[in-house]
């Protein structure tokens, strides 16, 4: 299909935004990258510092940028920020981005561990230069109950009843690589297709503000 044909075709349909918290994880997030390459979907995947360490975690990420996906910076330590100073909220978000630096990667986004943000973290993120960026469809593919595919069934509910578009997802969980695909392709017959944060222009910052 022609790429002006394939955007046209884009634009008279809704995105959605897939975002997966927690990683690299050395096998999920090598799992979840499949899948989204098999299902042509792209994503926002917010890195833990941490994480950046592991041997391998580097190439994973660097896999992800390769193939058109977005980095966001999810701390350093994964702490509850709102507990912090502004000097060690500072510390968490640029030294995550300074493991990133390696790959190229020029890293504006910010989503705070368990979405928890106050005016003081607010503060620090926008004046360090980044976007803090939450959700609005939060299916807890992490908890038993969501075991195994549930979730996928609170993603689709949340989109028709609340046009809950930014997904929250972790790429950690087996259940979760397991089950993706399943949504993605129901969500993608419905006419909705898979952007990366802020493809789409300020539609996306508006949906993201909402945490739901």
């Amino acid at each position: 299909m022609p790429a002006y044909v394939e955007q046209y075709q884009c634009e008279l349909r809704l995105p959605v935004y897939l975002t997966f918290d927690d990683g690299p994880h050395l096998r999920v997030t090598r799992r979840i990258l499949q899948v989204l390459r098999e299902e042509r979907a792209k994503a926002t995947f917010f890195i833990v510092g941490n994480r950046l360490k592991e041997p391998g975690a580097l190439e994973i990420v660097a896999q992800a940028i390769a193939e058109g996906h977005t980095i966001g910076n999810h701390s350093l330590t994964h702490c509850d920020l709102t507990l912090f100073s502004e000097r060690d909220i500072t510390t968490e978000v640029v030294t995550t981005s300074k493991l990133l630096e390696p790959l190229g990667v020029a890293c504006t986004l910010v989503r705070p561990p368990y979405g928890r943000t106050n005016n003081v973290v607010a503060k620090v993120i926008e004046e360090l230069g980044y976007q803090l960026v939450l959700w609005n469809n939060d299916p807890r593919d992490w908890a038993r109950e969501s075991q195994p595919d549930k979730w996928v069934d609170a993603v689709v509910a949340a989109v028709h009843e609340r046009n809950a578009r930014v997904i929250l997802c972790h790429d950690i969980h087996e259940t979760t690589a397991d089950h993706l695909g399943c949504l993605i392709k129901r969500l993608s017959r419905e006419g909705y297709y898979f952007a990366t944060w802020g493809e789409t222009g300020k539609e996306a910052g508006g949906l993201g503000q909402v945490l739901q």
